[in-house]
């Protein structure tokens, strides 16, 4: 049973995403996936002890300091879509600014879940047999501060508010 943190759009809420990986470890997620949008090389340091698949997003800067900075933490480092397999289910992550990209991962018949960000809003939807996941964002602009936990074995999305 593989349980998937998935976190996106963090934009340098340090104490957020510090509060997101404390949840993460707390329901014992295998690895984090971030669909982009980190942004600062140093926020990598909320990620060391749990294993990282970090997708780039639109708004990410200093990329040399940030390859460098992922080689303290088990982390990969993925520049558009990051695919897997968990519990025999496939997976793509991307950081969603092209919806062009979203609907040819999702219409592709390849992925039982896409795991998208970039419009900082909570999505848990189904196009046939593909589950659709946005774990919303932790920008501090933005009221609602969320992360998600898929469970590939169950097929299940739990959401959680980080305060």
């Amino acid at each position: 049973m593989t349980k998937i943190g998935v976190i996106s759009d963090t934009h340098d809420n340090y104490m957020g995403t510090k509060k997101a990986v404390e949840i993460f470890k707390k329901v014992n997620v295998d690895f984090i996936v971030h669909l982009g949008d980190l942004i600062s090389p140093p926020m990598l340091k909320c990620f060391e002890g749990i294993k990282l698949k970090l997708c780039l997003g639109n708004n990410e800067g200093e990329l040399f300091f940030l390859m460098e900075k992922l080689k303290e933490i088990d982390a990969e480092l993925f520049r558009y879509v990051c695919e897997f397999e968990a519990d025999g289910k496939k997976v793509a992550a991307y950081h969603g600014q092209s919806s062009a990209i979203i609907d040819a991962l999702v219409n592709c018949g390849k992925y039982d879940y896409v795991l998208i960000g970039h419009v900082h809003k909570i999505r848990d939807e189904r196009k046939g047999k593909v589950r659709i996941v946005n774990p919303g964002t932790l920008f501090l602009g933005d009221n609602d501060k969320t992360i998600a936990v898929l469970d590939t074995a169950m097929d299940k999305v739990e959401f959680y508010r980080v305060s």
